[in-house]
């Protein structure tokens, strides 16, 4: 089954989601078309496995680059860049064109990808609550939404993408200030 995925995610980035045949996976995994049935019962199902195949590797990598230690600001600040700049090669063939349309039902209507998004950013957001970061009126759920949408938006119009610099300001000056309170320093 990883092989297939493996495939689909070489087909869809070659030829995009909508022009990638089930035999196009098939051919470049090396089996018949029928056995890619026997694991997945349509293209759909393939697509949503590579979704969450991405989403998986993708927070393996965060969950070992943003530790729960330290400010949870910049656990959040750091997860955002990284989702928004490292993982656009990986889901550029996800989210270009009507590729973007495809994926972004997956995402609203599979319970299964909602909560694997949630089991990187609720911990997150747990965590700066415990230490007193998050604004009190913030509710997490409503957070967890917000910024995957605003991750989502910067890797579906990569052009409006301002460059690493200015996305880090925009983000430290809208964003963090949205969710956590100041930190206060001794003096």
């Amino acid at each position: 089954m990883a092989a297939i995925v493996a495939a689909a995610e070489t087909c869809f980035a070659r030829y995009g989601i909508s022009r990638t045949r089930v035999e196009d996976i098939a051919a470049e995994v090396g089996i018949p078309r029928p056995h890619v049935y026997r694991h997945f019962a349509s293209k759909d199902a393939i697509v949503h496995a590579v979704i969450v195949h991405q989403i998986q590797r993708h927070h393996a990598r965060l969950a070992e680059r943003f530790p729960l230690t330290g400010p949870a600001s910049e656990i959040v600040l750091g997860s955002l860049l990284s989702g928004i700049h490292d993982a656009a090669p990986d889901v550029e063939a996800l989210t270009s064109g009507d590729a973007a349309q495809i994926t972004a039902q997956s995402l609203a209507n599979s319970p299964e990808i909602l909560a694997l998004i949630e089991s990187h950013w609720k911990p997150v957001l747990e965590y700066a609550r415990d230490r007193g970061e998050l604004h009190d009126h913030i509710q997490i759920p409503d957070a967890i939404r917000w910024l995957v949408q605003l991750e989502l938006s910067y890797l579906a119009l990569p052009q409006l993408t301002p460059s690493d610099t200015q996305l880090e300001t925009d983000l430290r000056t809208f964003v963090l200030p949205a969710l956590f309170v100041p930190i206060r320093t001794s003096a």
